[in-house]
């Protein structure tokens, strides 16, 4: 989003990134492969994706794995958004392919997510 620092999350994370068509925003090479089998790809341009969890809502999954940047914001409301989606569905956290700048606020996170019941390996 080209006024995403002028949005909410902007003006709390001033930080132009994911920008799309940008460097930053594009998957690695290496993930090509991957993207090629995926079912389905979303975009997002906040924290949180109602899109992911609406999709999630409808499905049939009974576990759900999750990774990624930044582990305590857009990792941790996806993750809650999928428990809202998906109660009763197994929902593990890869912490080995997830990332903080801060070490306090992503084992806080870890801290709730383990309290849900979401697994963190």
């Amino acid at each position: 989003d080209e006024h995403y620092l002028q949005s909410k999350e902007g003006l709390n994370l001033p930080v132009k990134h994911c920008i799309k068509e940008s460097l930053g925003w594009q998957m690695p090479k290496e993930f090509e492969p991957f993207l090629q089998k995926a079912h389905k790809i979303f975009y997002k341009n906040t924290f949180g994706s109602l899109e992911l969890a609406n999709f999630i809502q409808k499905s049939d999954y009974e576990e759900l794995h999750f990774a990624g940047l930044v582990s305590h914001i857009c990792v941790f409301c996806n993750i809650i958004l999928a428990f809202g989606a998906k109660p009763n569905a197994r929902i593990i956290l890869h912490q080995n392919l997830s990332a903080s700048f801060d070490e306090n606020l992503e084992k806080s996170a870890f801290d709730i997510l383990r309290a849900y019941g979401i697994e963190i390996v």
